[in-house]
């Protein structure tokens, strides 16, 4: 009988939804969010905190003006399995803080000529054109993010500048006028397409 009762509370709910849209950040950092849509209201609920039914219950009394009856963990994931079928998997529209902030970054570093002057671009004065790709030293970098106030990890912005398909993974130990030095790695395709 309860069993039963259960049930029919995660059918009601499931009725209720009329769509579940899971919105995709551009990057990997980025949140993906799961949008429950009853009627004309939404209920966001952030993936991370998606694994028990607390979130989703605090978002709908919030949403809703209403008290949402308890389910164990079990019968949640029971919804959200049936809920694929109402599902609809999109990108963000919008660009995240971090995302935003490369562009910008990328914006800026764009700005530098690119040479095959060793020198220049162990001053800082340019990037260091090789091959496909233009390195700029790892203290230009960290030096253009201070100047201007972006804050932002180190690492957050590499990764995210490579996932944007800005630089190459990683950073790179180059010589330059016969000195080991730690470089960025961009790709001269996307710094020329900036500079067009």
């Amino acid at each position: 009988m309860v069993y039963e009762k259960k049930k029919e509370l995660i059918e009601d709910l499931f009725d209720k939804i009329d769509k579940l849209i899971v919105i995709k950040g551009k990057v990997s950092t980025d949140p993906t969010i799961y949008e429950y849509h009853i009627g004309k209201k939404v209920i966001r609920v952030c993936a991370e905190k998606l694994d028990s039914p607390r979130e989703f219950r605090r978002q709908y009394q919030k949403v809703m003006y209403l008290p949402c009856k308890r389910f164990t963990n079990s019968e949640w994931d029971e919804l959200n399995f049936e809920l694929v079928k109402k599902r609809k998997i999109i990108d963000g529209p919008e660009e995240s803080e971090y995302v935003f902030k490369a562009r910008e970054i990328f914006e800026i570093i764009c700005d530098y000529e690119i040479s095959t002057a060793a020198e220049d671009a162990l001053n800082g004065r340019s990037f260091y054109q090789h091959e496909e790709n233009c390195y700029l030293t790892s203290r230009k970098v960290k030096e253009i993010v201070d100047t201007f106030g972006f804050h932002i990890p180190f690492n957050i912005l590499s990764s995210t500048m490579t996932e944007l398909g800005l630089k190459k993974e990683g950073t790179f130990v180059i010589r330059l006028s016969g000195k080991p030095t730690r470089c960025w790695s961009f790709i001269s395709a996307k710094i020329r397409e900036m500079k067009e």
